[in-house]
C-alpha cells in the first residue's frame, strides 16, 4: 500500500508554525522539568507507578491499590530535564529516557532494576531539541528502546548502538509486545516495525475520499485485530471551533467505524480500556479553566460516556503565545492509563503547565459507578 499524497493543508501549516512558536516561547522549557504523563501499571494491576510532585520537585512514586498508600521511589534530578520511563517486557527493570537540561540536543537512557541498580547512561543525539524525543512515549522491545524525534530512532540498550530510519515523520508506538509506527500530516499510514530489521509493514492508509489527520499515536486492541485513533480535520485558524474530531476504528486494513464528535474540543492520546471500549482524554476550553473528561465509547460508537476528571487553570501566557496549538496540546498532559483488567484508569497531573487545585494521581473507578478518586502528591514526598 502507499499513503495518500496530498498538498499540505492549512491545519498542517498552522499547527507546525504555532507549535514552533510555542517551543521558542517557553512550552518546551516547562516540559524540561517534567515526567512522562502516562502512569504505568504493574502486570498484576496491583500497583501503579506515576510522576508526582514533592513541592516543586518532580519525583517517581508508586501507589498500591489494596492499601491505598503511595510511596516515593526516587527523585528526578533538577538537571535531568523531561523524562519518561517504560517497563522492559523482557527483564525486571525500567528503561528511563530523559532530555538533558544542560544540553538541549542530548538524550540520555539508562535502566533501573527492581533492586535499584542503575546502568551507565547511554547518550544519544537524535537531532533537534531533545525534549521532542520525550513528547511521544518511548517503546521498549527486544533489548532496544525506540525514540521518536523527527523519525524513529532505535537504541540498543546493552551497547548504545543507534540507528535512524531514513523516512522522516514517523512515530513509534507500542503494539502488543512489538513496535508499531504511524505517519501523519500529508501521509496517513499505520503498520508494524520489525525491531530487528527496521522493516516497515504497512497495514492501514487514509480512507479513500477523506482528509482526516492522525492526532497522536494509534492503539491496537489486546488481540491486535482492531486499531483506534483520534483524528481531526478542518481549519485550525478558526480555533477549536474550526476543527471536527472523530475516533476512527479499523479492523485489519479496513475502516470499521467513524465515530463523529461534536463541539469545540481537543482530544489526546487514546487507549483500549477493555476488549470493546476505547478511551481518550477530552479538553474543552474555558476563560479561566480548561475542563477535562474521559470519553469512553464502544468500537461501534453506539454507546458513549463522558466522565468529568478535573478543571485546570489556564496558563495565560502560553495560551496567548500559542493560541489553538496550546489548546491542542493540553490533553497530552493528562493521558489515560488503564489497569490490565480495565476496571481503573489512572491519570497524573504532575506535568500540567498549571497545577489544578485537585491535582494528583487520579483513579477513575469504572467498576464503581465511574467514581474519580484523587491521591494528593504530598504523601509520596513525606
Amino acid at each position: 500500500m502507499t499513503a495518500a499524497k496530498n498538498r499540505p493543508s492549512a491545519l498542517d501549516r498552522d499547527a507546525a508554525a504555532a507549535w514552533l512558536r510555542l517551543l521558542v516561547c517557553g512550552l518546551g522549557l516547562l516540559l524540561i522539568a517534567g515526567l512522562g504523563c502516562r502512569p504505568r501499571w504493574s502486570a498484576d494491576g496491583k500497583r501503579v507507578t506515576y510522576g508526582a510532585l514533592e513541592g516543586a520537585r518532580h519525583v517517581v512514586a508508586e501507589h498500591e491499590l489494596a492499601t491505598g498508600r503511595s510511596r516515593k521511589l526516587f527523585d528526578i534530578g533538577l538537571n535531568d530535564g523531561a523524562m519518561d520511563m517504560v517497563r522492559d517486557p523482557d527483564q525486571p527493570r525500567w528503561v528511563i529516557v530523559w532530555a538533558d537540561g544542560a544540553d538541549d540536543g542530548l538524550v540520555k537512557i539508562r535502566t533501573r532494576g527492581d533492586d535499584g541498580a542503575e546502568s551507565e547512561a547511554i547518550e544519544v543525539r537524535p537531532g533537534g531539541r531533545n525534549v521532542s524525543a520525550i513528547l511521544t512515549e518511548p517503546v521498549v522491545a527486544r533489548g532496544h528502546v525506540f525514540l521518536t524525534a523527527g523519525t524513529i530512532h532505535r537504541v540498543r540498550l546493552d551497547t548504545g548502538e543507534t540507528k535512524k530510519l531514513g523516512r522522516m515523520g514517523l512515530v513509534a508506538f507500542p503494539w502488543g509486545d512489538g513496535v508499531g509506527y504511524a505517519a501523519g500530516g500529508r501521509e496517513f499510514e499505520i503498520g508494524r516495525l520489525d525491531p530487528e530489521t527496521l522493516e516497515l509493514s504497512p497495514l492501514i492508509t487514509r480512507p479513500e475520499g477523506t482528509d482526516w489527520k492522525i492526532m497522536g499515536a494509534p492503539r491496537f486492541d489486546p488481540t491486535g485485530a482492531r486499531c483506534a485513533l483520534v483524528a481531526a480535520r478542518g481549519e485550525s485558524r478558526a480555533g477549536l471551533d474550526g476543527l471536527t474530531w472523530a475516533v476512527l476504528v479499523f479492523e485489519g486494513g479496513d475502516l470499521l467505524t467513524t465515530i463523529a464528535l461534536d463541539g469545540a474540543r481537543s482530544m489526546g492520546p487514546i487507549a483500549w480500556l477493555d476488549a470493546v471500549t476505547i478511551g481518550a482524554t477530552v479538553m474543552r476550553p474555558g476563560e479561566e479553566d480548561d475542563r477535562f473528561w474521559l470519553l469512553e465509547t464502544n468500537f461501534s460508537g453506539s454507546v458513549q460516556r463522558e466522565t468529568p476528571l478535573l478543571r485546570a487553570p489556564v496558563h495565560e501566557r502560553l495560551r496567548k503565545e500559542g493560541g489553538v496549538v496550546y489548546q491542542l496540546k493540553q490533553p497530552l498532559f493528562l493521558q489515560p492509563a488503564p489497569a490490565p483488567d480495565g476496571r481503573t484508569v489512572a491519570f497524573t497531573t504532575a506535568k500540567m503547565p498549571e497545577q489544578p487545585p485537585e491535582g494528583g494521581l487520579l483513579l477513575l473507578r469504572r467498576d464503581q459507578k465511574h467514581r474519580v478518586d484523587r491521591i494528593p502528591f504530598d504523601p509520596p514526598g513525606k
